[in-house]
């Protein structure tokens, strides 16, 4: 596995990467109006100015922004220093004045990771939302208060809150949505709004609404079939068996003690990776391995049993009084094809030869059931039963070895009995082109915005390679020492193509 870290602009460095070399981008830029990260360099005005308001601190007493490292609201300037005229010139995203220019500035970026991804990549997106200020300041005070009093004597107040045009002091801006929205409008393909629940969320000193205690994930892809392994991201259900992964998930919240900042769990991103990066890709067309469940047919001995010696007398006393690993053994003999080709392969073969039309005008068989075998998708596409294959075999054969391969493989009977021990299912990572080498790489995740390398931790556990870019140098280093620490020897770490 590889870990490349970047530092720089991400809307620079995503036009330096190679377009289509991405399998997924699993990333949490910075929220709209939440933090400082540090990266800002004044231009003019007095160089001692701490450049946010930080009054009213003491020793024993705290009730400005002085003490807050990285937070912002009323407390941070974002464009022009009001106590010494000093200009603000920063690259980083989610100090802009409105959320439309916040949401525009992001959809740049990710139009830049739309063209590192593949053609069959996807974008989970963890963002929070934010809350214009509750309308306080010298703007909002009424006739006769104290406030106004001091105003009319000449005193001037900070910078009122909740002034932003087109909404409401105390408005939930809405941003996860707005942002989703605009991507779909950008041509991205909007899969899911995934529900991150946060059983210990931040208290929050409100009375007038719900304590937050969720965050959105949002699904997207780049084009409208992409890649998604359900199987590796399927979570256990009642009786032992296993089911599609839920869409609320619920994750404890955990702080790198290393960073100043939110860090995502790594917990939360795990599926993310699962499901949207391969671990093996092909490595001469880039193709994507996937799990694919396997059925194993077991070797089954039964004992014949004795009427005159036997316990019971008859077979239905025998079947009554079964115990124990007995009491799942089946009697019925049914069919099994272990032969059956790739999904691809056969639906590839099918629409270069025929279509369902056709082959319902030619045959007795439905055509909502002949549909099923020339679908892509996993839910929805069944192989013809052995009988179905017999009828409308003939309008497909041309001849050629490629369909005498077919015929055999969707031919080929074997039978088992119903025993649940009879046959064993097993998850196995399977190659899904037809090139003839079987070289692989792994797959590659990215995060454009790489904070404390959480991204390229996780991808590394799960044996894949990783594309972290920050713009804060600071936080280049912790990423370095966490990974450092985290990583098997035979990771390699990259940092501007330097490996340590």
């Amino acid at each position: 596995m590889t870990i490349k870290i970047l530092q720089g602009n991400s809307l620079d460095i995503l036009g330096d990467l190679e377009k289509d070399s991405i399998d997924t981008c699993v990333t949490s830029p910075p929220y709209w109006g939440l933090r400082d990260y540090g990266t800002a360099t004044w231009v003019g005005g007095d160089p001692s100015c701490s450049h946010k308001r930080d009054s009213k601190f003491s020793e024993s007493c705290s009730t400005g922004q002085k003490n807050l490292e990285g937070a912002i609201g009323d407390g941070i300037y974002k464009s022009e220093c009001p106590r010494c005229g000093a200009i603000r010139e920063d690259e980083q995203l989610g100090l802009e004045e409105t959320p439309e220019e916040y949401v525009n500035k992001m959809a740049d970026l990710f139009d830049k990771v739309k063209d590192v991804l593949k053609p069959e990549g996807t974008l989970w997106l963890n963002l929070g939302d934010s809350y214009i200020g509750g309308g306080r300041g010298y703007e909002y005070c009424e006739d006769g208060t104290l406030q106004q009093n001091h105003i009319d004597a000449g005193v001037k107040y900070g910078k009122p809150t909740g002034k932003v045009q087109g909404y409401k002091p105390k408005d939930l801006v809405g941003i996860p949505w707005m942002m989703a929205f605009e991507l779909r409008r950008r041509g991205w393909w909007l899969r899911q709004d995934i529900i991150w629940h946060k059983p210990n969320p931040m208290p929050e000193s409100v009375t007038d609404r719900c304590t937050k205690s969720h965050e959105y994930i949002f699904l997207l892809s780049k084009s409208k079939n992409y890649y998604y392994d359900y199987e590796a991201v399927k979570e256990e259900a009642i009786g032992g068996e296993t089911r599609n992964k839920r869409s609320v998930w619920t994750v404890n919240p955990k702080p790198y003690k290393e960073a100043h900042f939110a860090v995502y769990p790594t917990k939360l991103i795990e599926p993310c990776i699962l499901a949207g990066c391969p671990e093996k890709v092909c490595k001469k067309c880039g193709e994507a391995y996937k799990n694919e469940e396997i059925i194993i047919p077991q070797e089954i001995k039964l004992k014949e049993k004795s009427s005159t010696h036997g316990k019971y007398e008859t077979e239905f006393n025998e079947l009554a009084h079964r115990q124990g690993l007995h009491a799942n053994r089946g009697t019925n003999i049914i069919e099994f094809r272990p032969d059956l080709p790739k999904q691809k392969q056969f639906v590839t073969f099918m629409r270069n030869r025929t279509n369902a039309k056709i082959l319902s005008e030619s045959t007795d068989i439905p055509l909502t059931k002949i549909e099923h075998w020339f679908r892509k998708d996993k839910s929805g596409f069944s192989f013809p039963t052995v009988e179905d294959w017999d009828k409308c075999r003939d309008f497909v054969n041309d001849w050629s070895e490629e369909f005498n391969d077919m015929d055999k493989r969707l031919s080929h009977i074997e039978f088992k009995t119903d025993d649940v021990k009879s046959v064993k299912k097993k998850i196995v990572l399977t190659k899904q082109c037809d090139c003839d080498t079987n070289e692989t790489e792994k797959g590659i995740v990215l995060d454009p915005f790489g904070g404390s390398g959480t991204t390229g931790l996780v991808a590394d556990r799960l044996r894949r390679s990783a594309v972290l870019i920050e713009l804060n140098p600071d936080y280049v280093e912790i990423m370095r020492k966490r990974l450092e620490g985290d990583a098997p020897l035979f990771t390699d770490i990259n940092i501007d193509g330097i490996n340590t």
